[in-house]
């Protein structure tokens, strides 16, 4: 939740409070942004007690604010990032391809023509 105080005079924003709570949010159902309910469950990670478990308490973070992200579970798999730099590849594969198939083909055709001339 968030609130802003404006001067009245100037009518510009002089304050913004926000209030963050990524682990009601993923309990609400709001968190859904797999990158946001990542961090949220670093920073709890980072907030863990110290007489707390490290297994009990990854259990429990990862119960309250990761199960419920889509794309979060066991067995999803990470899509690839930048999935637009494979069309890049295949590019500049392929124009590879056209120039070595061009330079072969006018490789041979010159020899024709010196075989056939000779």
């Amino acid at each position: 939740t968030g609130e802003l105080d404006f001067d009245p005079r100037t009518g510009r924003c002089v304050r913004h409070r926000e209030r963050l709570d990524p682990v009601s949010d993923a309990d609400a159902g709001r968190l859904v942004n797999r990158r946001a309910a990542r961090a949220a469950a670093e920073f709890c990670d980072l907030r863990r007690p110290t007489d707390v478990d490290p297994d009990a308490w990854a259990v429990a973070v990862r119960s309250r604010v990761l199960d419920g992200v889509p794309g979060m579970g066991t067995l999803d798999i990470e899509p690839m990032d930048g999935e637009e730099s494979g069309v890049g590849a295949l590019f500049v594969a392929g124009s590879l391809v056209v120039v070595a198939v061009a330079a072969v083909a006018t490789i041979l055709a010159d020899q024709a023509t010196v075989w056939g001339g000779a």
